[in-house]
């Protein structure tokens, strides 16, 4: 949330995905399966931004994990003041997105799959919801401000 950032420099914001996905070689090696190095990496995450970040400033993590996984990670972190908002959107529009940031092997239904997963549980859980489908890089983080500023 580039567009969040750069309004809002009091937020500290850091990215899941990018810097802690691992090949599947690794995985294998390490005899972990894709959704239990993403547990691992998840408690990881909260962990790091625990002792690096939250003394200095409200966080946001971006990345894909169950939600279950941030539960534990923060109940392990003895953390319970967080919030869990899911950025969603359509199949179609998910699959162009994607594909216009050069990940053309992420615009399939395996992903799609996961994306209906990932609302089904928000919504079972009550967790926020912004469905970005029609939103604008700007209204996506206005509603995200306004989540986070919601009780």
């Amino acid at each position: 949330m580039t567009v969040l950032g750069k309004r809002r420099p009091d937020i500290i914001f850091r990215h899941f995905d990018p810097v802690d996905a691992a090949p599947v070689a690794e995985m294998v090696k390490k005899n972990v399966s894709g959704e239990e190095w993403q547990r691992q990496m998840t408690i990881e995450w909260v962990k790091r931004i625990k002792a690096d970040s939250l003394h200095h400033a409200p966080v946001v993590l971006d990345g894909q994990t169950r939600q279950s996984f941030i539960e534990e990670a923060c109940r392990l972190a003895e953390l319970s003041d967080y919030k869990i908002i899911l950025f969603h959107c359509e199949d179609a529009v998910r699959d162009a997105r994607v594909i216009a940031r050069g990940h053309p092997e992420l615009a399939n239904s395996k992903m799609a799959n996961w994306a209906r997963h990932l609302r089904k549980w928000a919504l079972n859980r009550g967790d926020a919801v912004i469905d970005t489908t029609a939103l604008t890089m700007q209204e996506a983080a206005d509603e995200l401000q306004r989540q986070m500023s919601a009780s």
